[in-house]
């Protein structure tokens, strides 16, 4: 796998892979690091790093407020949230509980995905498309999980049940 010295943007996901590479200081060296959904980084600094600059929400998965409200202590806290819709209690209580900064990504986008998909994209397609738009360099890791696919672990942090 050939990686630039120091990316951009890292799009960090949260698939099995990930932990068979020590990639966390790759992926600390970013400019800009987006983790994904329900992530973890303690425990997994060698192969997925520590850094958090923004976290991507995928606010329809039933598991993801949740999780939100009791990382309220976690650190290091994103610098903003990214949200792939607009939900506007999703919104309130991201701002009641960090009080940081919420971007939203373009509607018209995912509604264009959507489209060519015939359903919705994964979180990791829309930031992908979504960061694709700034022209800058963009490193993708950890994006090996299958959508739908019901044998656990479907990520890096999740044990075998």
């Amino acid at each position: 796998m050939s990686t630039p010295e120091r990316p951009d943007i890292v799009l960090v996901g949260n698939g099995l892979g990930i932990g068979r590479s020590p990639l966390g200081s790759l992926i600390d060296s970013a400019e800009t690091v987006v983790r994904f959904n329900c992530y973890e980084t303690e425990g997994y600094e060698e192969h997925v790093g520590s850094k958090v600059d923004v976290w991507a929400c995928n606010c329809e998965r039933r598991d993801t407020v949740p999780f939100v409200r009791r990382q309220k202590n976690r650190h290091p806290l994103p610098k903003k949230f990214l949200l792939f819709w607009h939900d506007a209690k999703f919104e309130r209580e991201i701002s009641d509980i960090y009080n940081l900064p919420i971007e939203v990504v373009n509607q018209r986008m995912v509604g264009q995905l959507k489209k060519e998909l015939r359903g919705n994209p994964t979180s990791g397609l829309t930031a992908l498309a979504h960061y694709m738009q700034t022209g800058r360099q963009i490193l993708i890791v950890g994006f090996d999980v299958m959508r739908g696919v019901a044998c656990p672990p479907r990520s890096y942090f999740e044990k075998e049940k």
